[in-house]
């Protein structure tokens, strides 16, 4: 897919020390802005989230505070940025829809995305 700029939305919820992503609740939303200005949605392929959870694990052994929300956009011209965080999210964390809407709003804008059927 040709795209403008693309994003990567995730949370990770590790409640016991989980040894693989699935256990880690990784799910990465993939954003795409067309280079005719519309926004699409992906679902993420199990390379993606193995990826994603790589990166979770080689956090997790510096011994800090768990990553639990990561967010990655890059755009046409190969510019990129990188924002971490180590909020407080618990398993099956209610706000989960309200925090993914609130990173829309702030990263996509009020935009209509085309979601699979």
């Amino acid at each position: 897919m040709k795209f403008e700029k693309a994003w990567i939305y995730v949370e990770m919820q590790d409640d016991h020390g989980s040894a693989t992503a699935e256990e880690v609740a990784i799910a990465p939303d993939l954003f795409y802005r067309t280079l005719d200005n519309k926004y699409v949605y992906r679902f993420a392929d199990n390379e993606l989230v193995n990826k994603v959870y790589d990166l979770y694990t080689e956090f997790q052994s510096t011994g800090k505070q768990p990553l639990t929300t990561f967010s990655y956009a890059l755009a046409q011209d190969n510019k990129f940025s990188i924002d971490f965080s180590c909020d407080d999210i618990k398993p099956d964390d209610e706000n989960c829809e309200a925090r993914k809407a609130l990173w829309i709003k702030e990263h996509l804008g009020d935009v209509e995305i085309d979601y699979p059927k």
